[in-house]
């Protein structure tokens, strides 16, 4: 029997690493949408544009329903994430607080300590930029 990981076990999988998570996400043998995961019915990420060896950069467009919450652990040191929220709100967990995004707001926070996600909206979207130095 197959199992599917979370996007949480991919993250620390990629972090482990030291590789990004779109690298994971379009390797053979990993579905490319998080809404094919198990464990996160209420979330899924398109890769928009994958990691980028010349810009270090990777872009997801992350939709959260049913007012999902996603934490996660800190990635490596330098890694800094950029968000804009295209559709709902939705608030961002870093510097050990929740900030509130509305529909068209937009945030940078360095992702090298825990951080997450929570739809405040039934449905929110959001880009998610990841920059690896």
């Amino acid at each position: 029997q197959e199992s599917s990981p979370t996007i949480a076990t991919l993250w620390k999988i990629a972090t482990g690493l030291n590789c990004s998570l779109s690298f994971l996400m379009e390797s053979q043998h990993m579905p490319t949408n998080t809404s094919e995961y198990n464990n996160d019915p209420n979330m899924c990420i398109k890769t928009l544009f994958p990691f980028d060896e010349i810009t270090r950069f990777e872009t997801f467009e992350i939709t959260l329903s049913d007012k999902h919450e996603q934490l996660s652990l800190a990635h490596n040191t330098g890694v800094s994430e950029h968000i804009y929220v295209t559709k709902g709100n939705i608030a961002v967990f870093y510097d050990n607080k929740w900030h509130n995004l509305e529909n068209g707001s937009r945030c940078r926070f360095d992702a090298n300590q825990t951080h997450g996600y929570k739809a405040i909206s039934n449905e929110a979207v959001f880009i998610d930029i990841i920059h690896y130095r």
